[in-house]
């Protein structure tokens, strides 16, 4: 799944009049390299969420065959990125586990061996996360298990952790089992770290895939 429908107001003026997803980066629009890259990994049912401009992700669509199934999962209010996978059950609970990439992420990231660790490690879910200055860092055990996040700048933790703990920023690329749709609260929007950290609270398995020096870039923020 790739989560398309948010308004992109970290790109204004570019979002104005335009989705985030079709903002070009070298002469394409960004979400265009997250499906090449997708389908070259192998990966051939692809589900996107809409909702800002919806209609010019259709018309993109209509237009631009990728050789692969693609299913759009509209979002007539906008639900956030965890209520925007819950909107999106139809298409993705009858698989084992399923990856999720944010539109705006750019990385040379390998899936492939991101969902070998995934599957090796029976984990419930699995996040590709690197060292990076954040904000909204999470916290880490040696054993690459998630056990917390950083608010208001204090590290907090969810469950109890033994030897030291890594601060890493989330890529924004993660897998998940279907068996989370069971997981997730009432409400329809929502965001999907709180899920996860109630997961971790409950004695779910969630893992840290760190993607190391591999190429990664937030194309979500507009720089002039």
């Amino acid at each position: 799944m790739i989560l398309a429908a948010g308004f992109g107001t970290r790109l204004r003026p570019l979002t104005d009049h335009k989705p985030k997803p079709l903002v070009e980066i070298d002469g394409k629009p960004m979400i265009e390299y997250v499906i090449r890259k997708l389908v070259e990994e192998g990966i051939t049912d692809i589900t996107v969420n809409t909702h800002y401009l919806s209609a010019q992700l259709e018309q993109y669509f209509n237009r631009n065959d990728f050789g692969v199934k693609i299913n759009l999962s509209h979002e007539d209010t906008i639900l956030g990125t965890g209520g925007g996978i819950k909107h999106a059950k139809r298409y993705l609970e009858d698989a084992d586990d399923f990856l999720v990439y944010n539109t705006d992420v750019d990385s040379d990231i390998d899936l492939n061996e991101l969902y070998k660790f995934h599957v090796s490690n029976s984990a419930f879910v699995t996040l590709a996360v690197k060292h990076k200055d954040s904000s909204r860092a999470l916290l880490t055990d040696e054993s690459n298990n998630l056990v917390g996040k950083i608010t208001d700048k204090k590290p907090k933790l969810i469950t109890k952790s033994a030897g030291n703990l890594k601060n890493v920023t989330f890529c924004g690329i993660h897998v998940l089992s279907s068996k989370i749709f069971k997981h997730f609260p009432e409400e329809n929007n929502f965001d999907i770290i709180s899920v996860y950290m109630n997961l971790v609270k409950d004695g779910k398995k969630l893992l840290c895939f760190d993607i190391g020096e591999t190429k990664w870039r937030d194309l979500g923020t507009f720089s002039k």
